[in-house]
């Protein structure tokens, strides 16, 4: 039982440690995105090309196409869904958990043999 008990909080820290990987992999991959558009889009719309949304890219006006506005927004969204994610399975284990009670540790009694007790 206490193993059983171990292995689930194991398996609950990887967890909780994947959903932190993610969202410092969101928020590195934001700030190179955010460089990227900033250096490779125009300032200017471009109709033609679809380079219609405007967004503030390290602080330049830049105009993106609607596939590029997904991949600008995403690693933002990225990084609270899986906050969202620790913060709501971190309250749901901690109203689910069960105490682990440790093994009482007893010394073994030796049972006195009845020829010990006729000695007596």
């Amino acid at each position: 039982m206490v193993q059983s008990a171990l292995v689930a909080l194991s398996r609950r820290k990887l967890i909780v440690a994947i959903f932190v990987f993610i969202a410092v992999l969101s928020v590195c991959a934001g700030i190179l995105i955010d460089l990227y558009f900033s250096k490779r889009n125009p300032t200017t719309p471009m109709p033609q090309q679809g380079k219609i949304y405007s967004v503030i890219s390290n602080k330049r006006r830049v105009y993106l196409n609607r596939p590029q506005l997904i991949i600008f927004y995403l690693p933002v969204v990225n990084f609270f869904v899986s906050f969202a994610a620790i913060g709501y399975l971190g309250v749901r284990w901690k109203l689910l958990e069960v105490p682990v009670r440790q093994p009482k540790f007893e010394l073994p009694q030796t049972k006195k043999k009845q020829s010990d007790k006729k000695q007596e």
